[in-house]
C-alpha cells in the first residue's frame, strides 16, 4: 500500500477506508452495537480531519509579522531501495540570504532545493548515507555556499549559484555522527560539533587566489567535549563561540585559539538542578549588551540569561516541548523579535 489506512465515513453497514493513490475499501460492521458503532464514528471523523491538516503539519507555511501567511510548498520525497521501510520525513531547512531558494534534507538522505518563490524543485540529488541533520548557507567573498550535515560522519560543501549546486569538498573529521554546523558572518571559519564529543573548527584557504570557488575548509583544530553538545552558537564578536552540552554547562571557546574562557550552568534559583537547552542563540537587548536566548525541550521553558549564566527572564507559555528558536528582526526596534516553535 502507498500510504495510511484512513477512515472516511459510515454508510449503513460498512465502514469505507480510503488508501491514498490505492483503492476504496468497504468493510461490513453489522455485528456492531450501536455504541460500538458511535465510537467508530467520532474515530472516523477524528481521523478524516487528521488526514486533512497532515500536509500543514509536515509541511509548515512561512508566516510573516503579522501572523499572515507568506508562502507554503510541498517537499515531494522520493523513496529508497536501501532503506525499503522507513517513513521519510524533513530534518533540516535552510534559506538562501537573499531569499531565492530553500534547501531541505530528509531522512533518507536527500538534499532538496525548491524556488522559495514558486516552490518548484530546482534541484533534488542523494547527497549522504544517511540522514542530513543539519544545513548551513552563507557566503565567503562572492561566493554562495551550502554545507550539509550528516548521520553518517561527513560534511559536504557545494557552491550554490542560482540554486544550482556544484560538490566543492567533503570532510569527514569526525568519529560520530554530525549534529550541527555554523560559519562566521565571513565565512571566514566553519564549525561542527558531532555526538562523539568533539568541535572541529575549519579555517578557508584558497587553492587558487584568484577563483574564489577554489575554496576549501582546512581543520584548524578539535575541541574535546567532556559530554555530547546539544547546541552551539557564535557571539556577537565572531571569535567566540559557545557550546551546551549534555550535563547541563554551557563552555565558552575562543574559535582563533581554541582556549577555553569559562564554563557554567544554566541555573535556575527557584530550583535544584540545572537546565538543559536544547538550542541557544546570543541576542542584543535594548541596551546594547548581549545576552543568551535559549530553550528547554524538557520543562517546554523559554529563558534568557547573561553572558555568564544569570538567569535574567524565563517564561513557560507553550504546552508541549519547544523544538526550535528563531530572532526576527524588528521594524523601528533596535532589539529582535524571538520566535520559538514547539511541537
Amino acid at each position: 500500500m502507498d500510504g495510511p489506512i484512513l477512515p472516511i465515513v459510515l454508510a449503513g453497514d460498512s465502514l469505507c477506508f480510503w488508501i491514498p493513490g490505492t483503492v476504496m475499501l468497504l468493510l461490513r460492521i453489522s455485528w456492531l452495537s450501536e455504541v460500538q458503532r458511535g465510537l467508530l464514528e467520532y474515530c472516523s471523523a477524528l481521523a478524516t480531519a487528521l488526514a486533512i491538516v497532515q500536509p500543514l503539519l509536515r509541511d509548515p507555511p512561512s508566516l510573516g509579522r503579522g501572523g499572515k501567511l507568506v508562502t507554503h510548498f510541498v517537499v515531494h520525497f522520493n523513496g529508497s531501495e536501501d532503506l525499503y521501510g522507513m517513513i521519510n520525513m524533513l530534518t533540516a531547512a535552510a534559506p538562501s540570504s537573499e531569499g531565492l531558494f530553500t534547501a531541505t534534507g530528509d531522512k533518507m538522505c536527500a538534499l532538496t532545493i525548491l524556488d522559495q518563490n514558486t516552490g518548484t524543485l530546482k534541484v533534488q540529488l542523494r547527497a549522504h548515507s544517511s540522514e542530513i541533520s543539519d544545513i548551513r548557507i552563507f557566503q565567503r567573498s562572492s561566493l554562495h555556499l551550502l554545507a550539509t550535515a550528516s548521520r553518517d560522519r561527513t560534511i559536504l560543501l557545494f557552491a550554490s549559484k542560482d540554486g544550482n549546486l556544484e560538490l566543492l569538498q567533503t570532510m569527514d573529521e569526525h568519529a560520530g555522527s554530525v549534529t550541527s554546523l555554523l560559519a562566521t558572518e565571513n565565512g571566514a571559519y566553519q564549525l561542527s560539533c558531532s555526538a562523539s564529543r568533539s568541535v572541529v573548527v575549519r579555517e578557508a584557504w584558497l587553492r587558487d587566489a584568484d577563483d574564489p570557488a577554489s575554496v576549501a575548509y582546512v581543520i584548524l583544530r578539535t575541541i574535546t567535549l567532556t559530554s555530547a553538545p546539544t547546541s552551539m552558537c557564535i557571539g556577537a564578536d565572531q571569535n567566540t563561540l559557545l557550546v551546551a552540552t549534555t550535563d547541563h554547562s554551557v563552555t565558552q571557546f575562543s574559535i582563533k585559539i581554541g582556549q577555553t574562557s569559562f564554563t557554567f550552568k544554566f541555573g535556575d534559583p527557584e530550583g535544584e538542578e540545572a537546565v538543559a537547552l536544547s538550542r541557544f542563540l546570543y541576542t542584543p537587548m535594548l541596551n546594547g549588551n548581549s545576552v543568551i536566548v535559549g530553550i528547554s525541550s524538557t520543562d517546554k521553558s523559554v529563558r534568557l540569561y547573561s553572558d555568564f549564566g544569570t538567569l535574567l527572564a524565563g517564561d513557560w507559555g507553550h504546552t508541549e516541548g519547544v523544538t526550535e528558536i528563531a530572532l526576527l528582526p524588528a521594524e523601528g526596534a533596535k532589539a529582535p523579535r524571538l520566535v520559538t516553535v514547539a511541537g
